[in-house]
């Protein structure tokens, strides 16, 4: 009987799916169980997961608006600007202009 009166209570809370539910015990020392039952409410932490998504969305979204022309930048000043300065003295040599060793 006792069994059954658990089952039941268990079949229960299976039954409520507005719920995320989690059951635990914990073993005393005599060898009886202590039960816990969790339970919380769906819709909440579907708002929670929804504000998190927003964040996370708002978190990428600055950092793709930082790191873009952040990347740009530095990719003229290490890549771009150097070979057109290359190029400017290759020019300018091939054309017969350079003083002292040194390139405008």
């Amino acid at each position: 009987p006792c069994q059954e009166k658990k089952s039941l209570y268990l079949f229960n809370f299976a039954e409520q799916l507005h719920y995320f539910f989690h059951s635990d015990f914990l073993q005393l020392q005599d060898g009886s169980h202590l039960y816990f039952i969790f339970a919380r409410d769906k819709e909440i932490l579907k708002a929670q997961l929804w504000n998190l998504q927003l964040v996370l969305l708002l978190v990428l979204a600055c950092t793709w608006l930082i790191c873009i022309p952040l990347g740009i930048y530095v990719a003229r000043k290490t890549i771009s600007e150097p070979i057109e300065r290359l190029l400017e003295g290759v020019n300018d040599l091939r054309e017969g202009g350079h003083t002292n060793g040194r390139f405008r």
